[in-house]
């Protein structure tokens, strides 16, 4: 079922609750942060035991790119590439892109296919804006499609007679051949918005508003024994969705810092 985790996962001051599509974001990174112990005073929503704030790069006032490839066994192919685009004085644009896949080392004898495939895509834009001289306004959307093969599984030992002639095959195959017949699958699609504005109200004082929205749908299906007697087929459908925002003011001043602040969370989704 859904229940939220100790340690939480930010993008870019998010919270991300779900770890299903959240392990597709992990290109043109800027920063990682690992927040120890409860978290929620400074920022974001109640976690018991640490955070782990990832910050994607932001756009820069000058033009950059880059385009990296991988390639490795089992027909992997791993490619990310990056634009930046000043726009004088109204701000920058940044476009970055993922591509990543892989073949399968499992094979399933019954539908003879290799089904713990990799196949996964996601973009992300990145538009900052200045808004006048104290007013500057950060937007990203990011979009990641999983489309990957199953996990795969089989037993190996049991006291039960309706997996004897299962194990009896089993004993016949290599480590790495499943006898499922299920046609596995792991289908993923998010969506995710944040924006950050900050106006700068006097040297002193500071507001900053941090709005954050968050789509996921997953369907993937499973077969945990291994066999042709599907006793333990599992297909499990997930969708979620969540808005946040999240105001600060900020004071500095010589002897002391404070930060006021207010955060909303709402989140509704099916299991």
């Amino acid at each position: 079922g859904i229940a939220d985790p100790s340690v939480s996962l930010y993008i870019n001051d998010i919270a991300v609750p779900r770890a299903q599509g959240a392990n597709t974001g992990f290109f043109d990174v800027g920063g990682v942060e690992v927040a120890k112990g409860p978290q929620g005073t400074l920022f974001g929503r109640n976690t018991t035991g640490g955070a782990i704030i990832l910050r994607t790069q932001r756009p820069e006032q000058d033009f950059s790119a880059y385009l990296s490839q991988t390639v490795g066994s089992l027909k992997t192919f791993a490619t990310e590439a990056m634009v930046n685009v000043p726009l004088g004085d109204v701000g920058a644009l940044r476009v970055a892109g993922q591509h990543y896949q892989r073949g399968g080392f499992l094979t399933d004898t019954i539908l003879n296919r290799k089904f713990n495939t990799i196949n996964e895509d996601a973009i992300r834009a990145s538009l900052k804006l200045n808004l006048g001289e104290r007013i500057t306004n950060e937007t990203t959307f990011q979009y990641s499609n999983t489309d990957n093969g199953g996990t795969g599984g089989y037993v190996t030992y049991s006291l039960n007679a309706a997996f004897a002639a299962g194990l009896a095959a089993r004993a016949t195959r290599g480590f790495y051949e499943t006898e499922s017949g299920v046609p596995m699958y792991t289908d993923v699609n998010t969506y995710h918005v944040d924006n950050t504005t900050t106006f700068e109200l006097n040297d002193q004082f500071k507001l900053k508003n941090i709005f954050g929205y968050r789509d996921m749908n997953l369907h993937n299906m499973e077969d945990l024994d291994g066999t042709q007697n599907l006793l333990f087929p599992v297909e499990r459908i997930v969708e979620q969705h969540q808005a946040s925002n999240e105001i600060q003011l900020q004071g500095t001043f010589d002897r002391f810092n404070f930060i006021l602040g207010g955060y909303y969370f709402r989140e509704k989704g099916s299991d």
